[in-house]
């Protein structure tokens, strides 16, 4: 699906699409925030996705789509939208299994695979719902109708919750399909500070790099359970630097500091707008050369 339409595109061996990679260019997210480096999105098999061509070790980008075959790592980051269920309470299992079967694909190629995964959040809300209607009473149950029991449960399901409740199973099923493919997986938890600190930074990187030296495919995600609020876009000493505000940002931010040779981000956003999208006049970019 996804993944090997890409592929097909950058001459990995499997089918055509309409995608376009530029050397500078700049992708949002749902809420409108646009992040630097990342091309326009394009619609492919119902989910749009972009794919960002990142400087390799002699500091240039891929300057054409036919050059992505070159690319040996890779991060793949799988947005909500992409994860979740529409109610956005339990995964999309069809179409995770899809991408999981197309990066252990890339894996057997030979190509460094990288994960930055959203869902925990979903997964643990229909986790902990579950658990609220086993512990009504009979007469609860009996008496309580579906949307008595989702105004009931809201004030129970915190965010930080649901992704600690959530996580766990997130990373069983990945584990679980990425082992029919007899590939590995790894869990990894980040937060800001993770890339503040300095020892914590050297350790960061040197785990993902042994694990993929091992060919065993990092799935990592923010540490929602215990994340701290948004800092500022600076390290310690006040160098400007990308800050993890979500997912989006960590795989943009760990793409850099692995020096990946391209992030691919899937998400539900049609491309890059000149404005938020929900707004009358935003307009979708085919082309973006710099901020």
């Amino acid at each position: 699906m996804l993944l090997h339409r890409l592929s097909q595109c950058s001459g990995l061996g499997l089918r055509s699409c309409n995608s376009h990679t530029f050397s500078r260019a700049a992708s949002q997210g749902k809420n409108g925030r646009v992040w630097p480096g990342l091309p326009a999105v394009r619609q492919w098999s119902n989910v749009p996705f972009l794919t960002v061509p990142l400087a390799r070790a002699h500091g240039k980008s891929f300057a054409h789509r036919g050059e992505l075959r070159q690319a040996k790592r890779i991060v793949v980051k799988l947005g909500s939208a992409v994860v979740t269920r529409g109610d956005e309470c339990g995964l999309a299992l069809g179409r995770l299994a899809s991408i999981v079967e197309q990066v252990a694909v890339l894996q057997s190629q030979g190509r460094e695979m990288m994960i930055v995964t959203s869902g925990a959040v979903a997964f643990g809300k229909q986790r902990l719902r579950h658990e609220i209607l086993l512990s009504q009473s009979v007469r609860q149950a009996l008496h309580s109708g579906q949307n008595a029991l989702k105004d009931m449960s809201l004030p129970v399901l915190e965010a930080r919750a649901c992704a600690a409740a959530g996580q766990s199973g997130l990373m069983a099923l990945y584990e679980a399909m990425f082992t029919q493919y007899s590939t590995c997986t790894a869990q990894i938890l980040v937060t800001n500070l993770d890339f503040h600190d300095d020892q914590k930074r050297s350790n960061l990187n040197s785990t993902l790099h042994e694990l993929l030296r091992m060919n065993i495919v990092p799935i990592i995600n923010t540490n929602d359970a215990v994340v701290p609020p948004p800092e500022p876009n600076s390290d310690l000493q006040g160098v400007n630097v990308i800050s993890i505000k979500d997912n989006d940002s960590l795989a943009a931010r760990l793409a850099v500091e692995m020096r990946a040779d391209l992030l691919i981000a899937l998400s539900d956003v049609e491309g890059l707008y000149d404005s938020p999208p929900g707004t009358d006049d935003a307009k979708l970019l085919d082309t973006f050369l710099r901020l």
